[in-house]
């Protein structure tokens, strides 16, 4: 009988990754990353990240709970967030204006709510122990970085928010 854990070490693969393409198949979210990954005007982006936000992945509250209007399926929120997490690690995250910067760490944070499996197995980790791939330690490196030195206060505050609910996370 094999040992299993022999060999496995740090090549273990998370099943959630950064996607460099939309995977699901919802016309108004691909139209949405469109908006967000290929236009260059910012107040568009900022527009496309909002809507995402609150269509995708609205605030979750006691009067929002029963009246889902626009409830998106699970596997169609785990392929806007992987996305999502493609865009900001390669353009969002290093876009000269400063809303579409914000906008972009406030629509990863209002994800981990919807999606909180895909959400820990891309920023902390699938276990959330060392022995796992963080696929996107980057995004949370940036955050790091932003939420301590970034020129622009609202993107300082959102990214310390997102750096919040990961080292929330982990002390669970």
């Amino acid at each position: 009988k094999k040992n299993s854990s022999v060999g496995d070490g740090n090549n273990r693969r998370n099943k959630f990754q950064p996607s460099p393409i939309y995977t699901g198949s919802d016309a108004r979210l691909i139209l949405l990353f469109r908006k967000i990954g290929q236009k260059r005007d910012p107040a568009t982006k900022v527009r496309a990240l909002e809507e995402l936000s609150q269509c995708v992945f609205p605030p979750i509250s006691k009067e929002t709970a029963g009246s889902e209007a626009e409830d998106y399926p699970r596997p169609e929120k785990i392929a806007a967030l992987c996305h999502l997490v493609f865009l900001h690690q390669s353009k969002l995250g290093y876009d000269n204006n400063f809303s579409v910067r914000a906008g972009s760490y406030k629509a990863l944070t209002a994800s981990k709510d919807h999606v909180p499996k895909a959400w820990m197995g891309l920023f902390v980790g699938e276990s959330g122990d060392d022995t796992t791939f963080c696929p996107a330690a980057t995004t949370v490196g940036m955050a790091w970085i932003a939420s301590r030195g970034d020129p622009a206060a609202e993107v300082a505050k959102n990214a310390a928010a997102f750096i919040t609910e990961i080292t929330a996370n982990e002390t669970e």
